[in-house]
């Protein structure tokens, strides 16, 4: 999917803030877990949309 996307020049968006479920472990959001894809695909438009909590 990742090299589609840089093939039709499309940028992939990331919801990284509070999930709406109450189960949802806000662990799992850190935008931090994106940087191993920003390096495995240096040419990948990367969009972290909502950044802000935790």
């Amino acid at each position: 999917m990742y090299k589609m996307a840089i093939e039709f020049d499309v940028s992939v968006m990331f919801h990284s803030e509070n999930t709406y479920a109450p189960v949802g472990k806000v662990k799992y959001s850190h935008p931090l877990h994106i940087n191993d894809l920003a390096i495995d695909y240096p040419y990948l438009k990367i969009v972290i949309c909502h950044v802000g909590n935790p």
